[in-house]
């Protein structure tokens, strides 16, 4: 299986690949899946630290015996918003896991390796 970077840097010779072996794998819908992937996981990330952020002020605020109860509010959907995101970053992952598993191996192509070796 290929790296998902690699395919990244390299959609053309993948492309190539994929058509040289008469196989039908859509490398636009991996590359969009995994573009869709990254961006899901960024925002995750973000409500995570809003989230931790919000539970050491909410710590502070009962410490100081003032009310918290707005702010645990907003962490809720914040929580619910997190679960519900990564969910469809499970979702996003088994479908790029499954698209890269038809993706074949890169051809050796001799020619490459005949200019890398003659430097």
């Amino acid at each position: 299986m290929l790296d998902l970077k690699f395919i990244r840097e390299n959609k053309k010779e993948v492309r190539q690949s994929v058509k040289k072996r008469g196989m039908k794998v859509d490398i636009d819908e991996l590359l969009e899946l995994d573009r869709k992937h990254r961006q899901l996981l960024q925002e995750v990330e973000k409500l995570k630290h809003e989230r931790n952020r919000a539970s050491k002020e909410i710590g502070n605020l009962r410490q100081k015996g003032e009310d918290a109860s707005e702010l645990i509010g907003e962490m809720k959907t914040v929580s619910q918003n997190i679960r519900d995101l990564d969910a469809e970053v499970k979702d996003t992952s088994k479908n790029i896991h499954s698209l890269s598993l038809l993706v074949p191996n890169i051809a050796f192509q001799r020619e490459k390796c005949l200019k890398i070796i003659s430097r």
